[in-house]
């Protein structure tokens, strides 16, 4: 049922996150913060010896080509930085190296983004590498209290985007954004002050 406002949507994330219900609580969040974490989760290929993310990747639309590449690109990133330690070279050397770093680096940020675009459902992506992270590691991209507790007060809705406190149980607060998409309330992230 979409949400028809932000404290709803607040609501339902909020009783997602209850009953570890990963597929809900991601489907709470705007499509930006789904591919923030996303583009932060997706560079474990290059650390999946067994292949079992790189087949959860594969199940949501990823190609084979594309998965190589983030793996390529991140060793090339590892490979540059570790170069850069422990010799010392000229400043000129130097620049030279933290130049061709940068650009190894948004090269590698630019093939994680062309996997992104071919995800079929992101919010389930996103759902599905939480619990697959949770399985493995013990953690995940977010932490499991989040909204646990917590209140939304003073929401302020201009169009199709809103504001709102979040009230935390110790007595502070933030303000969080949500948005408008597709008809339905999302949460976006904290807001800045």
């Amino acid at each position: 049922m979409p949400a028809t406002s932000p404290d709803e949507v607040f609501l339902t994330a909020q009783q997602a996150m209850v009953h570890g219900d990963w597929e809900t609580f991601f489907r709470c969040l705007t499509r930006s913060r789904l591919r923030g974490i996303a583009m932060m989760v997706i560079p474990m290929v290059g650390d999946d010896a067994a292949d079992g993310f790189t087949d959860l990747c594969r199940a949501y639309g990823m190609s084979d080509d594309l998965l190589a590449a983030v793996k390529m690109a991140g060793a090339a990133v590892i490979a540059s930085a570790q170069r850069s330690r422990g010799t010392a070279v000229p400043p000129e050397l130097m620049l030279a190296d933290s130049y061709r770093h940068r650009e190894l680096v948004a090269a590698h940020t630019k093939t994680i983004g062309a996997c992104v675009k071919t995800i079929v459902d992101l919010a389930a992506f996103v759902a599905a590498s939480e619990r697959y992270r949770r399985d493995r590691s013990g953690g995940g991209s977010v932490s499991s209290q989040m909204f646990l507790d917590e209140t939304l007060t003073d929401v302020v809705i201009t169009g199709a985007k809103a504001v709102g406190v979040r009230r935390f149980p110790r007595g502070h607060s933030e303000g969080l954004a949500f948005a408008l998409e597709r008809g339905e309330w999302r949460i976006g992230g904290p807001t800045r002050s």
